[in-house]
């Protein structure tokens, strides 16, 4: 999944509840409402856009030292 970009995980994820959901009530008998479905889509895709905020700023002690690297070879 490392290669994903986040449309295609927001996409699995959301095909992958649908199947739970079609499966869960055409055999176990028991639905999933499509609040629940819609509420875990829009977590997941709050973690990804917080991870990918994270890994593309100067937020942590790695993305300091590229920043530093950066400024010493006058690249920003």
């Amino acid at each position: 999944m490392k290669d994903m970009d986040t449309a295609s995980i927001i996409r699995f994820t959301a095909a992958l509840l649908g199947m739970l959901q079609l499966v869960s009530s055409q055999l176990l008998g028991f639905e999933i409402g499509q609040e629940t479905v819609d509420a875990t889509v829009d977590l997941v895709s709050a973690a990804v856009v917080t991870y990918a905020m994270w890994k593309n700023n100067y937020l942590g002690s790695k993305g300091k030292k590229q920043e530093q690297a950066l400024k010493a070879n006058h690249l920003k």
